[in-house]
C-alpha cells in the first residue's frame, strides 16, 4: 500500500522478498482488510489543517519533530508520540465519519439493517 492508498501488489512496485502471488495469498487483495487498514490511517481535512498549522507555528525547541499524522481513529495502531509536543489533538474518527455519512445518505449500519428486515 502506498502513501496514496494505492495497492502496490504489482511485481515492479513491491519492494519485497515474496512474490505477488504470495502477497495475494496473505490477504493483500482482500477489500475488507485493505479498507480496515485505510480507516485506521485516515486523516480528516480538519485534523490535517490543525496538524499543518501546528507544525508551522509551534516552537518545539528542536530542529525537527517527526509525528504520525492521522486522526484519532478507532483501532488506530500508530504512535501518538510527539502529538503532545505539538499540541495536536485530533478531533475526528473514521468510524464516526463513515457512520454519519452513511446516515446522511440514508444507509443503515449492518447491525441496524437486519432489525427492520
Amino acid at each position: 500500500m502506498s502513501a496514496t492508498a494505492t495497492p502496490t501488489i504489482q511485481a515492479e512496485k513491491v519492494a519485497s522478498q515474496i512474490s505477488v502471488e504470495d502477497e495475494v495469498a496473505q490477504g493483500y487483495d482482500n477489500r475488507d482488510l485493505l479498507l480496515s487498514w485505510l480507516h485506521r490511517i485516515w486523516l480528516s481535512t480538519r485534523d490535517f489543517g490543525q496538524l499543518f498549522r501546528l507544525a508551522i507555528e509551534r516552537d518545539i525547541g528542536k530542529e525537527f519533530l517527526c509525528v504520525c499524522g492521522v486522526s484519532r481513529n478507532e483501532g488506530m495502531r500508530w504512535s501518538t508520540e510527539g502529538w503532545d509536543t505539538l499540541g495536536y489533538e485530533p478531533m475526528d474518527d473514521s468510524a464516526r465519519a463513515l457512520a454519519s455519512a452513511g446516515a446522511a445518505n440514508g444507509h443503515k449500519r449492518p447491525a441496524e439493517a437486519g432489525a427492520d428486515d
